[in-house]
């Protein structure tokens, strides 16, 4: 069946950075290729983060850099325009220097940078359950932005295939939200209220993760079809 269509994507080379919008991305099995490739860390080993847990630290002001990659390689964009290099010596002291701590910029290895699950997808539909319409979809870092009436908040999509090309996706739990939706980023103002929206709409969870489980390639305008 026919839900809609793809109306954007998104990559975040580093996590918890901005990130850039693609015409088209591949995914594999770990997730979409390249995404939170990388992660600032302190020296204790955790990765920088909008919250405490066991993987992460709470880092003020990440969303004020940005993350691209260019030819293959990841430059980090700092709020003065001054773009370096992730193999630039210079990184480091440049991180260090802005946050006033040491950080570095860590490759993913054994432990995974992902919150939670692999790729995350909203739809147009969600935002309006929501009364979200008006909100930059940047605030909820998704991968996948779905042209599409579908609410992803019901419970019996729990394990049913997206097929977008020759790319499935089998549909996973819900997106615990936390507080990075309403931090300031890219010329949006703090927004504390609206993490207070999604509490009173019953719990904190908006979109879906979604597991590849056949790889492929997906472009903006492709057609989404739910299938059992």
């Amino acid at each position: 069946m026919k839900i809609g269509t793809i109306r954007s994507l998104h990559r975040y080379p580093v996590k918890s950075l901005q990130g850039e919008s693609l015409p088209e991305a591949h995914l594999n099995l770990r997730g979409l290729e390249q995404d939170r490739l990388f992660a600032i860390q302190n020296p204790q080993g955790k990765f920088g983060s909008g919250k405490n847990t066991r993987r992460f630290t709470r880092i003020d002001g990440l969303l004020a850099l940005k993350a691209f990659i260019k030819k293959d390689e990841v430059f980090i964009e700092f709020p003065d325009g001054h773009v370096i290099s992730s193999e630039s010596n210079l990184l480091e002291s440049s991180l260090t220097n802005y946050f006033g701590q040491p950080l570095s910029l860590s490759r993913e290895a054994d432990i995974s940078h992902f919150d939670d699950g692999p790729v995350h997808v909203i739809t147009t539909g969600d935002l309006l359950r929501a009364n979200l319409a008006e909100i930059d979809i940047c605030r909820f870092r998704p991968n996948l932005v779905i042209e599409s009436e579908i609410d992803l908040s019901e419970e019996n999509l729990n394990g049913k295939t997206l097929t977008i090309g020759s790319t499935q996706l089998k549909i996973s739990h819900q997106t615990e939200r936390c507080r990075m939706v309403s931090l300031a980023q890219n010329g949006l103002h703090d927004a504390p209220y609206l993490l207070k929206q999604l509490v009173n709409g019953g719990n904190c969870y908006f979109g879906r993760y979604v597991e590849v489980t056949v790889p492929g390639s997906i472009r903006q305008d492709d057609e989404v079809f739910l299938n059992d």
